[in-house]
């Protein structure tokens, strides 16, 4: 179900058009500031330094636009998974049951 998932989101994502809100058909825009663009690259920064692999996106764009993207395999410890990113950031992340699943979105600091 996850691989099958991924590559379903990563078709989706390719469809969005990134640009000015006020455009039509602009269905992402701009991060507020600079500051949201570095939090959205740490994170993925991050994640990939413990093992998660970038599906879709990634990268900065002119402005504070951002490809929306797609993680995979992100690990628990993973800042993305303990903080809010604010940004076009999809982590996803693999469990083996309902109870780990549960386990996994308790183990924050809001839990």
């Amino acid at each position: 179900v996850y691989d099958a998932f991924a590559e379903k989101l990563k078709v989706a994502v390719a469809k969005l058009k990134i640009g000015n809100g006020l455009e039509d058909g602009t269905t992402t825009g701009p991060l507020i500031d600079e500051k949201a663009v570095a939090k959205v690259q740490e994170h993925i920064a991050d994640a990939v330094g413990k093992g998660a692999t970038v599906l879709a996106g990634g990268k900065s764009m002119q402005g504070n636009f951002f490809e929306p993207t797609i993680l995979t395999n992100v690990p628990n410890n993973a800042a993305v998974a303990k903080e809010e990113t604010f940004g076009p950031l999809a982590p996803l992340f693999r469990f083996k049951d309902e109870a780990d699943v549960i386990a996994m979105s308790n183990d924050t600091e809001f839990g």
